[in-house]
């Protein structure tokens, strides 16, 4: 109800005066403040949005009236600019169990800025979702990289661990178990050969001629 509004208490707290008394809200007042105090508590009961971020949400209440008391209706659109800004903040993850600093400090001074001079004009709420933004996409393509990596590392390490298995394959068709293997052969695998093998499959591939070239001239160095 509305003696249980956070909003509710922060004008009492702030307009409170023993002579005057509590101040008195009109109908539209008081909708308006149902409106901000549901809007933001549906928000913030998200379980996608970290509690982190959550004080940040619960510090808009004030610009947030202020914005809905001219029309109720604005936040319904996906393109405004307060409904990008909570978007943007909902958006922000910890890492590590932690709000990164970057993201802490532009929240704590962006949502003051927003909250001190909030005056009509929604340009404070696109300026704080642009820089949100920014920073979020430029961690987005950060960790889009680091993936890459990690992926091409592992197919790196595959095609290695493939390339291995069908040299060893292509050297023991010639030397079967027991077999020793001639000194010449021994000292040219050791010297560079297998090397050369794994280089021409990794880069050039099995059906490559490269590949093929060097597999034939290892075929006629084993029949010497």
């Amino acid at each position: 109800g509305l003696e249980q509004s956070v909003l509710r208490q922060i004008f009492l707290s702030a307009e409170k005066n023993p002579e005057l008394g509590q101040p008195d809200f009109s109908d539209k007042e008081n909708e308006t403040i149902q409106i901000t105090d549901g809007l933001v508590n549906s928000i913030m009961s998200s379980e996608s949005i970290t509690h982190k971020v959550k004080p940040f949400l619960s510090k808009l209440r004030l610009p947030l009236y202020k914005m809905l008391l001219e029309d109720t209706q604005l936040i319904d659109v996906e393109s405004h600019p307060a409904r990008k800004l909570i978007d943007s903040i909902a958006e922000v993850r910890l890492e590590k169990g932690q709000l990164p600093a970057e993201y802490l400090d532009l929240l704590d001074s962006g949502v003051d800025r927003v909250v001190k001079h909030f005056d009509g004009n929604l340009d404070v709420f696109s300026e704080l979702a642009e820089e949100l933004d920014n920073k979020l996409t430029r961690r987005d393509n950060l960790y889009k990289r680091n993936v890459s990596r990690v992926v091409e590392v592992c197919e790196g390490n595959e095609k290695r661990q493939s390339a291995k298995k069908l040299i060893a394959m292509e050297i023991d068709k010639h030397f079967w178990s027991g077999k020793l293997i001639p000194k010449m052969l021994l000292e040219l695998l050791e010297g560079g050969w297998i090397e050369l093998m794994q280089f021409a499959l990794l880069r050039k591939g099995e059906e490559s001629e490269h590949w093929k070239m060097v597999v034939s001239t290892f075929d006629s160095l084993v029949r010497l």
